[in-house]
């Protein structure tokens, strides 16, 4: 019995020198730096991507992502030259076009980046700290990035229509 209480009484010192390691959670701020860190940690990530959009860097500037047949919508929508099989094909509504005309007038790199950016702001403010997680381990969410889809923009006119009915109109636009 004395052979285990000397082992115990050496290893406890160490034990307790790690357990000190984790003492900075244990302030506010310390919590709350370590709640927010998912969500910067997106956020950083989603500015270097809008860079990259902004900087023209392949592979981030290829036309076929929808974002560009967002874009592509400036011009004239010509529903008959356009089926679902081809790809970057503008298939959605002339209100959305209308809607976000102002951005289509911006050249295709300034576009793509703010388009890149509204879609990462709607990322954080729905995920919060769950951003990188979802970015990390995900499959859809950093397709949805980078192919310049509306779907997070739908997912925040639907959360958002739980308080306010007249977001519905986005979806309903698209």
């Amino acid at each position: 019995a004395s052979i285990s209480l000397a082992v115990t009484d050496r290893s406890w010192p160490r034990v307790g020198r790690a357990l000190d390691l984790f003492a900075w959670t244990a302030s506010p701020l310390a919590r709350l730096t370590w709640r927010r860190l998912g969500m910067d940690a997106g956020l950083v990530f989603g500015a270097v991507l809008v860079a990259f959009r902004l900087a023209n860097i392949f592979p981030w500037d290829l036309p076929t992502l929808d974002m560009h047949a967002y874009w592509t919508s400036r011009a004239a929508i010509d529903y008959s030259s356009f089926s679902p099989f081809i790809i970057g094909a503008y298939l959605y509504s002339p209100a959305f076009a209308h809607a976000i005309a102002p951005l289509t007038a911006l050249s295709w790199p300034i576009f793509a980046g703010l388009w890149t950016a509204i879609l990462f702001a709607a990322l954080a403010w729905m995920a919060g700290r769950w951003s990188l997680p979802l970015l990390l381990f995900s499959v859809a969410v950093p397709l949805e990035l980078m192919l310049g889809q509306v779907d997070i923009l739908i997912a925040v006119a639907i959360v958002v229509g739980f308080r306010y009915p007249g977001a519905w109109a986005l979806p309903l636009l698209t």
